[in-house]
């Protein structure tokens, strides 16, 4: 069960209704089962993973109780040890087996197992440690309710892809006792819907050409692979973005907050500013649990360095396993320790770009500046995803060899310009050339016009307290693209929402 799947908009609404039915005392135990069939609809025999996986760290956060602030270490250690075990069998057995394999080039094939990897069980793991270190940290008390700490774990709008919650931040909500409220309900629910129009009618448009170019990049111009390029970096971000709004919208509509994940990110300028706007719970977590423990910025430059780039591997290497990721996340690093020694040489120097006491020219050159920027922010950033969509070295490196040799690009207008030519019903890259890539666009400047004016205001909640005529057409509208222009029935997988592999 997916949120674009017609069993998911069957299960909410029923989810709904029995919550807000039921006495507050059985309200959690709703939210449990509910949470574990969402799950089991996913795979049945993986809800055993789910279930054992929150007896475990319930148990051990038990125990860490009981015992003195030094032996609560111990326990800790156990708890990171058999969670990142479990991780490391089902997402990384085969990834190390080869790369061992690699390494001392033995006679025998690499030993391969075939697993169904449980759905979520980077952000499951993510959830489990940091849950574990924050009561060695004292930051919250053990939480003894096993049904509570299991919905913690299970809460079902946010087990697959995120956002990562902090027991700090959801295990009290549970206490509150949520009544029907129609503003946050409307509020939700044009989250769900705008949400659910990012994923069908942007990203799974967008989804079927860059699976086409990817797919068959030993045979494009360098000029289509970086068409494609582009393509997949708008992709993922209303693929993960829609998703991360559904998934707050749900809780929004059962009276549950969890803080956003997205911040228009690619209005950023600098790739340290799209890491703070992109996945911001991931992010925070690594800051929080990886970086900081490392020491941060604390220390020489080399040491900051050096920590930034273990924190950003160990990012690319949760995304995946293939060096591929790894490689991105390391990319990705090199970028903000680059930025980080830039930074540090103007502060020396005393020099402001953004100074805010300026004159026209300066103003102007100002904004030059800030577009200039944003766009070399979001080259840099979809080359990195070039490495994360084509997921193994080889296959990276020949997509950007080809972009630099091969680009051609006077001959792919052409056959742009021929395919538009001919007319509809006619694909370029599976995208019918009228109505197809039509759609894309447009949807695509719904969401460029959307992120603009979300930078000034909040938008679900300004909307939610508007006028009924305005709220109701925006809503209709929204429900309308997705019937007529999303990207579902026959022959489409519903499952299909990338960090769901995560």
């Amino acid at each position: 069960m997916t949120f674009n799947s017609s069993s998911f908009f069957l299960f909410f609404p029923v989810i709904v209704l029995l919550y807000y039915l039921a006495p507050c005392a059985w309200r959690c135990a709703v939210l449990l089962l509910g949470s574990w069939l969402f799950y089991a609809a996913y795979s049945p025999a993986l809800l055993l993973y789910l279930i054992l996986a929150s007896f475990v760290n319930y148990l051990i956060g038990i125990a860490m109780e009981k015992v003195c602030y030094s032996d609560r270490k111990r326990w800790l250690i156990a708890g990171i040890v058999v969670d990142l075990a479990v991780l490391a069998f089902y997402k990384y057995f085969n990834f190390f087996s080869i790369t061992i394999h690699s390494i001392t080039k033995a006679n025998k094939e690499p030993l391969i197992l075939h697993l169904l990897v449980p759905l979520g069980i980077s952000f499951i793991t993510f959830t489990l440690i940091s849950y574990l270190v924050d009561i060695y940290r004292d930051k919250i008390s053990v939480e003894k309710d096993f049904i509570r700490f299991a919905v913690y774990v299970a809460f079902f709008p946010k087990i697959a892809q995120g956002p990562i919650q902090r027991a700090d931040r959801f295990l009290p909500q549970l206490d509150e006792k949520h009544s029907f409220d129609v503003v946050l309900v409307t509020e939700g629910i044009l989250m769900m819907l705008y949400g659910e129009f990012m994923k069908m009618v942007v990203a799974d448009t967008a989804g079927i050409a860059v699976d086409c170019i990817f797919a068959h990049r030993d045979s494009f111009l360098g000029s289509t692979l970086l068409l494609g390029t582009i393509l997949f970096a708008l992709q993922i971000y209303c693929d993960f973005a829609g998703y991360s709004l559904i998934a707050i919208g749900a809780a929004r509509v059962l009276g549950f907050k969890i803080e956003r994940n997205f911040k228009q990110p690619y209005f950023s300028r600098s790739v340290g500013e799209f890491w703070r706007r992109w996945h911001m719970s991931l992010n925070t977590w690594l800051q929080q649990y990886v970086y900081f423990p490392l020491g941060g910025s604390r220390g020489s430059d080399a040491k900051t360095t050096a920590n930034v780039l273990i924190t950003f591997g160990l990012s690319g290497l949760w995304h995946g396993a293939d060096w591929g990721y790894v490689i991105w996340g390391i990319l990705n690093g090199v970028y903000v320790s680059f930025e980080n020694l830039i930074s540090s040489i103007l502060l020396k120097e005393n020099i402001d770009i953004h100074n805010s006491q300026q004159g026209v020219l300066q103003k102007i050159f100002g904004y030059i500046l800030a577009l200039v920027s944003r766009l070399v922010t979001f080259i840099l950033v979809s080359f990195s995803w070039i490495f994360f969509r084509a997921q193994t070295l080889g296959a990276s490196l020949l997509i950007i060899k080809r972009i630099a040799t091969q680009f051609r690009f006077l001959k792919f207008i052409r056959f742009v310009k021929e395919k538009v030519g001919l007319g509809a019903g006619t694909l370029l890259y599976d995208l019918d050339v009228v109505y197809g890539w039509r759609k894309l666009i447009m949807g695509l400047l719904v969401v460029f016009i959307v992120d603009l004016i979300a930078q000034k205001i909040d938008l679900p909640s300004t909307l939610a307290r508007s006028n009924q005529g305005i709220r109701c057409t925006i809503e209709i509208a929204l429900l309308m693209a997705i019937i007529v222009f999303g990207v579902y029935g026959v022959g489409y997988n519903s499952a299909n929402f990338i960090y769901a592999g995560f």
